[in-house]
């Protein structure tokens, strides 16, 4: 209650861009699904009263509809976005660039896996640029609903020359690990630890923490934990650089689970 008072009535941008920021980080990190649902009507709406806002200044404005897109989980919703990207609904000063457009295509490929091969197939005429085409053709795999084609793109990346652009690898692993699929793609977080050392060896000097980032940040459960933690004590001499860049990504996914496990025990005293 206290977040959706401040977004009502912030008119601050920079503390309305870290408010925006860390209320994505604790809804996806901290909270389980059941209770993202139960907040859910209550938060998009807060988002969406500023979107439409006559009030919002343009720049504002998108921020608060790239976070309410983000977030959306009702019907309603999802709905809202997906008439944003398909351009049957506008909203006045709401200046989305062709960036954004490719955004919503990915985030409406998550939560309606169902139409994901139709949203993925009639976004690739819209992307502009040689440059955007070329990363979106890389990143399409990861927003299929077809979990062999996600096993296949994932897969491809434990190859060096398929890590080229560091950029496309990061957000093709975002979609991959988005927390809506967290049940499908626990299964790559072994290997993407076993590959770290490479990468640190073949990528820039900062990929192996960006990779972990994309790879952990999301999970919350007791069998993602084990893994990480498995991983680092079968391997005591474990190079102490990456066994640091381990621990401060997972924190994180360490600290939700144990907060999820205490709010669990609490509900239930």
């Amino acid at each position: 209650e206290l977040i959706i008072w401040t977004i009502e009535r912030d008119n601050n941008p920079l503390i309305t861009n870290h408010l925006l920021r860390q209320i994505i980080n604790i809804y996806w990190s901290l909270l389980n699904q059941p209770q993202r649902l139960e907040i859910a009507p209550q938060l998009e709406t807060a988002l969406w009263d500023q979107v439409i806002s006559p009030n919002i200044e343009t720049g504002q404005k998108r921020a608060f509809f790239r976070s309410y897109a983000n977030i959306t989980l009702t019907d309603e919703g999802i709905k809202k976005t997906h008439m944003i990207w398909d351009k049957s609904l506008e909203i006045e000063n709401l200046m989305l660039a062709s960036r954004d457009y490719t955004n919503l295509a990915g985030i409406l490929a998550i939560k309606l896996p169902e139409r994901a091969e139709d949203i993925i197939e009639a976004q690739r005429p819209r992307v502009n640029g040689l440059d955007n085409q070329r990363r979106y053709e890389f990143i399409k795999y990861a927003l299929s609903s077809n979990q062999n084609i996600k096993d296949n793109f994932f897969d491809a990346l434990l190859k060096e020359e398929n890590r080229l652009t560091e950029s496309w690898v990061l957000s093709g692993l975002n979609y991959l690990h988005h927390p809506l699929r967290a049940e499908q793609s626990e299964k790559y977080i072994q290997q993407s630890l076993e590959i770290l050392q490479e990468i640190q060896m073949t990528g820039d000097i900062f990929f192996p923490s960006r990779w972990l980032s994309s790879t952990l940040k999301y999970y919350q459960s007791d069998n993602a934990v084990k893994i990480v933690r498995d991983f680092l004590n079968e391997r005591p001499d474990y190079n102490k650089q990456l066994k640091m860049k381990i621990l401060q990504e997972a924190d994180d996914l360490f600290r939700a689970n144990k907060i999820l496990k205490e709010t669990s025990k609490s509900s239930l005293q």
